[in-house]
Formats: structure tokens, C-alpha cells, sequence
């Protein structure tokens, strides 16, 4: 999980990654894998997991709400 800088266009790790990254792991039971890709309207964090040979699920987060929130 990194912040940018809108201005500058720099990046650092916020520091709540670790706490993330944990939380995402207590209540997932698979990998994850982080990715981002660039999007007409800049670049979008995306998380992957599961059988990659099963049907797609996409979950949209609300505003405001972290990944771990909606997997619980």
C-alpha cells in the first residue's frame, strides 16, 4: 500500500500497510496478490486471490472502506 503525492508524484508506504496487510491476511485463508494498473483516469490497486480457473468475483469497496471491511 503506497500514498502519492499528487503533486509531486512521489510515493512512500502509508504507514497502516503493515496493519493492512495483516488484517487482509486474518481473514483471507489464500494468497493475495497485490497489483496496480494504469487507467484512463490514473492508476487503479487491485487485489487478486483464489482459484485463478474459477468464475471471476468483482468486489467494489464502498468509499472510505478498506479491503478487510468488505472481506469481513
Amino acid at each position: 500500500m503506497t500514498l502519492r503525492s499528487g503533486e509531486t508524484g512521489t510515493r512512500a508506504e502509508s504507514p497502516f500497510a503493515p496493519l493492512y496487510r495483516r488484517a487482509r491476511a486474518d481473514l483471507l485463508s489464500v494468497p493475495v496478490t497485490d497489483r496496480e494498473v494504469e487507467t484512463t483516469e490514473g492508476p487503479t490497486h487491485l487485489l487478486t486471490a483464489g482459484d485463478p480457473d474459477a468464475p471471476p468475483l468483482l468486489l467494489l469497496q464502498g468509499a472510505n472502506v478498506t479491503n478487510p471491511v468488505t472481506l469481513s
